[in-house]
């Protein structure tokens, strides 16, 4: 909109900027947040019902938060993820690292169990190997 909305402060002289349409309607009309939220409500609920989405519970909130989670996950600091989000204080992306952080954590901590499943597995493998090395050792020394 050319006129700040509310609460958006602009200096005098100073030309607000403007914001960017991305996203139009079957008319060729601007959506509305209201009507984007309930037209994407409407396409998640019918993919839910086709079997392509596991649940209809999506919504622009949710997508908001992924992207906030995925900026973190890249490495943004809270200032290039609060600008990202378009937040006031680079403090309220410290939720979004946060999540980000879990993640990571989550992700290593999978890792790790993997590598000792491998180890415990070779292991074993290497156990039986030379149990059956012995066996047959035995065996050929025994028939000599």
């Amino acid at each position: 909109p050319v006129e700040p909305r509310r609460g958006r402060k602009v200096g005098k002289g100073v030309q607000p900027v403007r914001s960017l349409t991305l996203v139009y309607n079957l008319a060729g009309a601007q959506y509305t947040p209201d009507g984007l939220a309930l037209q994407l409500g409407k396409l998640v609920s019918d993919l839910a019902e086709e079997g392509r989405l596991d649940h209809d519970r999506y919504d622009l909130h949710g997508l908001r938060h992924t992207r906030g989670v995925e900026a973190a996950l890249a490495g943004c600091t809270d200032a290039q993820g609060a600008a990202l989000m378009g937040h006031k204080s680079p403090a309220s992306f410290a939720q979004y690292r946060r999540q980000a952080d879990k993640i990571r954590l989550a992700d290593d901590a999978t890792a790790k169990i993997a590598a000792l499943r491998e180890h415990s597995s070779n292991g074993l493998v290497k156990n039986e190997v030379e149990n059956r090395c012995k066996t047959e050792a035995a065996n050929e020394s025994g028939a000599a």
